[in-house]
């Protein structure tokens, strides 16, 4: 939902909370006391999960009761707002909208009233809502009004995707660009091989804060980049993703934006995933598993364990293509032209078995089992590289296309609400 966007309503009243219906029916705890609609408002989002906005001053003079229990997130949002002037209503998007109750005027009417038929009843008159915008609902600082837009990816989105890693379904997003995935550092030999940091917009991934339920994770590297591979994917609920510079909230770390991975805190009971995959050329064999377990412990505590494994066989080398035959550019010992394209390109300088290079024996190279054999010359033959003849090519067989991958991680999360 992009900031600032202008909405049309009818009937008097102010649009103030907007979320989806697929949250709505999770029972959640609530524990809002009286006070100011302002604060109780975003405390109820806070507690609910879900985005707020509205202008402060509209509630000025405005109060909500207080809310304590375990409800359903529209139940409890009537209950809260009883009795203040604000009521709520589901559209046909699934979405609940917060509006102020006011009636028109009464028309005038002789001193022996009639009834007035339903198409007699004064009707609401459409005004247009004033420019309002998103912000981070953690953040208490009132008047805040900087346009924050807000990218969202739920878990249905996530499951319809099936991604073998939970990179591999944000970098289909266009935000994130040039993102650090095992595909793009599969020739590092230095470094988090086979990590995913994410980069919003290509500025760089140390530029880019990713949280786990809105709040810091331990990072994965020196550069204090988290590698989101890590992160608990079965219990993952959304993910957000502020697309605007966040820094003058978060740090010099959320300059290009923020990601935030919300937790299914509430989740209660068993869930499991199971995925597996080949390419078409018979590599790249992947299997995933997943399964999470959420339970109530009491009446004020809850405990939420996940755990994930996954394996990725990695791709070695490009022999295996039929489009790969070791073409490269050369030195050209003639000296004109410089270099030339050749195909069946090898290095001279090493085999796999061994090469002599200087001494009588120069040029014998070993073959599988020690035997030794001539090291036969190719064309535009120089001490580094050859076409044709012996030797190999590095390409062809060492280096690796994609890494293999092997990940086991595990969550825990337990909360309690203490009493009185």
């Amino acid at each position: 939902m992009k900031a600032g966007r202008r909405l049309r309503r009818h009937g008097a009243g102010l649009a103030l909370l907007l979320f989806s219906a697929t949250g709505i029916a999770a029972p959640r705890e609530f524990d809002i006391p009286s006070g100011p609609a302002a604060q109780t408002l975003t405390r109820f989002a806070q507690q609910a999960g879900v985005p707020v906005l509205f202008p402060y001053d509209l509630l000025q003079g405005r109060r909500t009761r207080a809310l304590k229990g375990r409800f359903e997130a529209e139940s409890a949002l009537q209950q809260l707002l009883a009795g203040s002037g604000l009521a709520a209503f589901l559209d046909a998007r699934g979405q609940i909208t917060l509006r102020t109750v006011e009636r028109s005027p009464a028309k005038a009417v002789p001193d022996a009233p009639l009834p007035l038929a339903p198409d007699e009843l004064p009707a609401a008159v459409p005004e247009e809502l004033p420019e309002v915008s998103i912000t981070g609902t953690r953040i208490q600082r009132e008047n805040l009004s900087t346009p924050t837009p807000v990218a969202t990816i739920t878990r249905m989105e996530l499951d319809a995707i099936s991604p073998t890693l939970l990179v591999d379904a944000l970098v289909q997003l266009p935000l994130f660009l040039n993102s650090d995935t095992p595909q793009s550092q599969s020739f590092g030999t230095s470094g988090a091989a086979g990590a995913s940091f994410l980069n919003l917009r290509g500025i760089g991934s140390v530029r880019t804060l990713t949280l786990l339920d809105g709040r810091r994770v331990v990072p994965s590297s020196r550069s204090g980049t988290v590698d989101v591979a890590l992160l608990p994917r079965s219990v993952i609920r959304r993910v957000e993703v502020v697309t605007g510079g966040a820094s003058a909230a978060y740090g010099s770390d959320a300059v290009s934006g923020v990601v935030n991975m919300m937790l299914d805190a509430d989740f209660r009971g068993f869930r499991g995933h199971a995925q597996g995959g080949i390419t078409g050329r018979g590599d790249n064999g992947n299997v995933e598993l997943g399964a999470a377990w959420g339970v109530a412990l009491g009446e004020n505590s809850s405990l939420l364990l996940s755990g994930e494994y996954s394996r990725i066989d990695g791709i070695r080398g490009y022999r295996s293509r039929d489009w790969f035959n070791s073409t490269a550019s050369i030195a050209n010992p003639a000296g004109s032209p410089r270099e030339v394209l050749a195909g069946d390109v090898h290095a001279t300088g090493y085999t796999y078995g061994g090469l002599i290079t200087s001494g009588p024996l120069a040029n014998t190279q070993f073959l599988a089992g020690g035997a030794p054999a001539p090291f036969d010359a190719g064309q535009y033959r120089t001490s580094v590289t050859q076409a044709g003849g012996s030797g190999v090519d590095p390409a062809a067989d060492l280096i690796w296309i994609l890494p293999d991958q092997r990940r086991i991680s595990s969550f825990a999360r337990f909360s309690m609400r203490p009493t009185d």
